[in-house]
């Protein structure tokens, strides 16, 4: 594994990877073998409806939603 700790690395850095590797076990260790559609959708829904530290404890799906909104208005 490739360590990303070094003297560039930022908290936002660091704490994306974390949250990426913590993502990634729980995928892991609740799906074995080779997931179905329907697996993967709701691996989907849960990664997006979860709150995020970087996006100021919105979601995913939260921040989506109001850039589509923006993007729409701006049509």
């Amino acid at each position: 594994m490739v360590s990303i700790l070094n003297n560039q690395t930022s908290n936002e850095e660091f704490l994306e990877f974390a949250t990426n590797e913590v993502h990634n076990v729980d995928v892991a260790t609740t799906h074995h073998g080779v997931p179905s559609l329907q697996d993967i959708i709701n691996i989907e829904t849960w990664c997006n409806s979860l709150p995020r530290k970087i996006l100021a404890y919105h979601t995913p799906d939260e921040i989506f939603e109001r850039e589509l909104d923006h993007i729409y208005q701006a049509a």
